[in-house]
């Protein structure tokens, strides 16, 4: 019986990692570090095994010189590999490198497109304003979203100045 095939047959757990940091890197670029006390790998066919992060994961992404572009965590998440989609719930927050903040419920990383979305309820607090919504759709990064379905006040630059 071929060895990989007697690992893959029963469609359980083929991998379980503790504490575990993964560099993830395209042509020698490193683009992104992840972080999680727990993963575990299941293969469910041929195109269907996916990552389980049960304990949760803190992601790190970098730019071309290597700094901190973003950072999302969250306390569950499970990897799709097969769809490139990484999905991310329960107490999810990204945090871009100006400081703002990004927190839902449920959050979908696509990884080949760069792009999060979110169709829930979503929080964003930048320097001046806290913005709340129902859905959000923004890059990787995130230095640029829109909000879908606004609730609340924003605040715009012109506004201060007519109040002065």
């Amino acid at each position: 019986m071929d060895e990989v095939a007697m690992y893959t047959e029963d469609d359980g757990a083929i991998e379980i990692s503790k504490n575990v940091e993964l560099l993830y890197s395209d042509s020698g670029q490193v683009q992104f570090m992840l972080e999680s006390p727990l993963l575990e790998r299941y293969v469910t066919g041929k195109d269907s095994s996916y990552t389980e992060f049960k304990e949760g994961l803190h992601v790190e992404f970098y730019d071309s010189q290597k700094e901190i572009e973003s950072e999302l965590t969250c306390n569950y998440a499970i990897d799709l590999a097969y769809q490139n989609k990484v999905i991310a719930k329960d107490d999810v927050l990204v945090v871009n490198r100006y400081g703002e903040e990004l927190r839902t419920e449920h959050l979908w990383w696509l990884r080949n497109s760069e792009m999060i979305y979110s169709d829930k309820f979503v929080k964003i607090k930048t320097k001046d304003e806290t913005i709340y919504g129902d859905g959000l759709e923004a890059n990787q990064d995130f230095t640029k979203y829109k909000i879908l379905n606004i609730k609340g006040i924003i605040k715009h630059k012109q506004d201060q100045d007519e109040d002065l």
